[in-house]
């Protein structure tokens, strides 16, 4: 467990055999299948709780008074000092956003470009876009009102280039903590994450769906390709 390692899927360990029967092969795969759990979360708390679920026989370990509070404090140090899944989360949310928005602008531009009955729709999808942008704007102000223009206008920069998501895993994974900041990391992906769900993602899906139901030939097969990937 306390090796750092990438962590690929994990070996599953028969789930009717006793901790006291596990093998020497059990006990390592049950180790091992830690770094992929921590990978796929953002605290050490989280991690341990899906490794405990998904090893059912560990249930005894963690009735032991303290034994979960011990754990944590390992994933926790292990998720800031494994670098495997921090470059994973980050590049995979990099990737992922700036996938969507290219995709969104390659929608708006088709219903702009591609049918007149459509126009009004790309305006909508447009609106939105226009207002998550808004909202996350002012959160960096409000965010970092204590700090310089200069870095101020590094933040608003990191959200109009569609960059936020893959910053905001970058510092929850490496745990960055910043005095002069109004709320936590975690915090702050959070109400990036709702702001975003709340003013696009959410009502651009529901948006996109009805053109394609009601305009399904000038919207286009691809662009529900696009939003089943980009949503």
């Amino acid at each position: 467990m306390l090796i750092l390692r990438f962590g690929f899927p994990v070996k599953d360990v028969d789930w009717t055999k006793e901790t006291k029967d596990w093998t020497e092969t059990d006990c390592k795969n049950v180790g091992k299948s830690m770094a992929y759990f921590m990978r796929m979360v953002q605290t050490g708390e989280a991690s341990v709780d899906a490794w405990r679920k998904h090893f059912p026989q560990l249930g005894n370990l963690f009735e032991v008074d303290g034994f979960n509070d011990f754990m944590v404090v390992i994933a926790s140090n292990l998720l800031r000092d494994n670098k495997f899944g921090m470059i994973f989360r980050v590049g995979l949310g990099a990737a992922l956003s700036t996938f969507d928005a290219a995709t969104d602008i390659y929608v708006i531009s088709t219903y702009y470009y591609q049918s007149k009955a459509l126009v009004g729709q790309a305006h909508a999808l447009l609106a939105m876009i226009t207002l998550n942008m808004i909202f996350q704007i002012l959160t960096v102000l409000a965010q970092y009102q204590k700090k310089s223009w200069g870095a101020k206008l590094k933040e608003v920069l990191i959200s109009l280039l569609f960059l936020r998501p893959a910053v905001d895993a970058y510092r929850v994974s490496t745990n960055h903590e910043d005095n002069d900041s109004a709320i936590d990391s975690l915090s702050e992906m959070l109400v990036n994450k709702g702001v975003e769900l709340a003013t696009e993602s959410i009502p651009g899906c529901v948006l996109q769906l009805y053109v394609w139901l009601s305009n399904p030939e000038e919207a286009g097969s691809f662009s529900l390709d696009l939003l089943g990937s980009a949503h």
